[in-house]
């Protein structure tokens, strides 16, 4: 972990939270919201950006319910919808206990869903949003879906790599040996508790976490919504539909990009969350 970057244990509405966090207290707080995908965690989708940003803002990545560290409740709610729900109450109670009022919001893809949750719940809460390859718009796309049955219906690292795949726009000029990643994070997803959670999350035979035009209407929040434009795991038309209904909302589209555009165009990104969170984009 790198120097700039805590972690510490935080019990919220009964349940401990891995909490990481980078920058000053008194700067803006920033809470950022990773992704569903087996064996994540919030060091996974935010290290290199708590990093980047320790000097402009007070970041806090949780692992949310359910993932890396954190706690695993059992029983566990059955489906995306339900899934959510938990999750956007729990993270709202890490606010109370953290004692912050109002925060940005960064959410990826799951973490986009949780954080329109949570605008829906206690908009007073938030102040800006952004939405990175965010759920909530629609399905997964078909050969997405068919990966993540494949991986649930008999988890495996070949399995998971071939999951991962589908997150990159390329994965030879990616960095990362996808191959190894994926054995490293089964050692997580395979924990008894985390796969418990993960089975019952999507279980696609119960309601998925889908907002309406009225819906996204009702949620003011100034919103800056990001898409890799090659994503083969949520089409690039989903974020496109949020940010023409959400009222306050702005598009970015970051050309070659996959599911992973934190990643895959981490100076770009960093560069366009500070703009915006800062108020000058």
């Amino acid at each position: 972990m790198s120097e700039t970057i805590t972690s510490r244990e935080v019990i919220a509405d009964g349940h401990s939270l891995r909490v990481y966090e980078s920058g000053g207290a008194d700067a803006a707080p920033v809470l950022w919201l990773h992704g569903s995908g087996p064996g994540v965690d919030a060091l996974a989708n935010w290290k290199g950006l708590l990093t980047d940003l320790a000097g402009d803002f007070h970041n806090i990545a949780p692992d949310i319910l359910g993932f890396g560290e954190s706690a695993c409740p059992d029983p566990w709610p059955h489906g995306v919808a339900a899934s959510v729900e938990l999750r956007a109450r729990n993270t709202l109670a890490l606010l109370d206990e953290l004692q912050i009022e109002v925060a940005h919001v960064v959410g990826n893809s799951m973490g986009g869903m949780i954080a329109m949750r949570m605008a829906q719940i206690a908009p007073t809460r938030l102040k800006r949003l952004v939405l990175m390859g965010s759920g909530g718009a629609g399905g997964l796309r078909p050969e997405a879906a068919k990966k993540t049955m494949e991986y649930l219906a008999n988890p495996s690292a070949d399995h998971l790599h071939g999951l991962m795949q589908m997150f990159v726009y390329d994965e030879a000029a990616f960095g990362v040996d996808l191959r190894k990643l994926a054995a490293e994070r089964m050692a997580i997803a395979m924990r008894p508790h985390i796969a418990r959670v993960n089975a019952a999350t999507f279980d696609f035979s119960q309601p998925m976490f889908v907002l309406t035009q009225e819906q996204l209407a009702e949620i003011p929040h100034e919103t800056l919504v990001i898409h890799g434009r090659e994503d083969r795991v949520l089409p690039v038309e989903a974020s496109h539909f949020l940010s023409t209904h959400l009222p306050n909302a702005q598009l970015h589209v970051f050309p070659k990009s996959g599911h992973w555009a934190q990643l895959e165009h981490r100076r770009g990104f960093k560069s366009l969350i500070q703009a915006f969170l800062q108020g000058s984009l």
